[in-house]
């Protein structure tokens, strides 16, 4: 069975992170290996939470892992909290990345054209530099921007963000997939692999839910591990995925903390891809 070390936190509520890449990965014939950053009562999108920080226990897991000579078949790195924890994961990638090993990073910085208050410049400089050492990375417009040091409140125009997924791959990265872009009505995914660009647009519906991008980046990363499907067609089902789950959680007036009932579409999700 194809394995993948997922590097997140772990929420008890709120589907993101962990929770989500689970399952989904696991539907797709792919067992995670969890690697936890911090693990919370919730999210931290909500009003309040709890939080135990990880960072020092990582380590550990890493030299327990070692003993156990763990052969991985694909790296997937979150959201990390600090610097420390960007130097744990390229540690990480030093000790069991492999030639045909898999190495993606959601490079979680920011969204709707803010950086996270948990980051500043230094923590961000930091992602930069391991997102550029990946062979996928799948960031939404903002964390782009960032990646790009590109202005934040600009309102780019759906071809400024396919030049934009063309440059970073230009930055190492192989494959790049830009996230939830919006453009008269539409949400698009673009994609630059090898230097040709696709968009993957899907109507837009109303809300914006927690996990939707841990879901793509999950979905990205099992299927290129554990099918023969282009970039291009997985992205199309990953999309497809998320529209479906966003669409009920829109009807049944979900709180945008609790995420999409994503549960309810992974029989299709095999069907498609598996």
């Amino acid at each position: 069975m194809k394995n993948c070390i997922v590097i997140n936190d772990m929420s008890g509520l709120g589907k993101c992170s962990l929770t989500a890449s689970i399952p989904v990965m696991a539907c797709l014939g792919v067992q995670v290996c969890p690697l936890p950053t911090a693990v919370l009562s919730n999210q931290t999108g909500y009003s309040s939470y709890y939080i135990d920080d990880y960072t020092e226990k990582m380590g550990f897991i890493l030299k327990e892992w070692q003993k156990r000579n763990l052969k991985t078949n694909a790296i997937l790195s979150g959201f990390l909290a600090n610097e420390k924890q960007v130097n744990i994961v390229k540690e990480c990638v030093n000790l069991f990345k492999e030639k045909e090993t898999l190495f993606v990073v959601d490079p979680v910085m920011g969204d709707c054209g803010e950086m996270y208050k948990t980051h500043n410049q230094k923590m961000c400089d930091s992602i930069r530099e391991l997102a550029f050492m990946a062979n996928v990375i799948t960031p939404n417009l903002t964390e782009a921007c960032i990646l790009l040091k590109k202005d934040l409140a600009k309102n780019y125009s759906l071809n400024e963000v396919c030049e934009m997924a063309r440059e970073l791959t230009q930055k190492g990265p192989k494959s790049v997939i830009i996230t939830g872009v919006l453009e008269n009505g539409k949400i698009s995914n673009v994609i630059s692999e090898n230097g040709e660009i696709s968009v993957i647009s899907n109507e837009l519906i109303k809300g914006n839910y927690s996990g939707t991008g841990d879901i793509i980046a999950s979905i990205t990363t099992a299927a290129l591990i554990n099918t023969n499907h282009s970039l291009k067609r997985i992205i199309t089902t990953a999309a497809n995925f998320v529209g479906k789950a966003t669409y009920e959680a829109y009807l049944e007036k979900t709180d945008r903390n609790d995420g999409v009932p994503f549960e309810n579409y992974l029989a299709e999700l095999m069907g498609d891809l598996l």
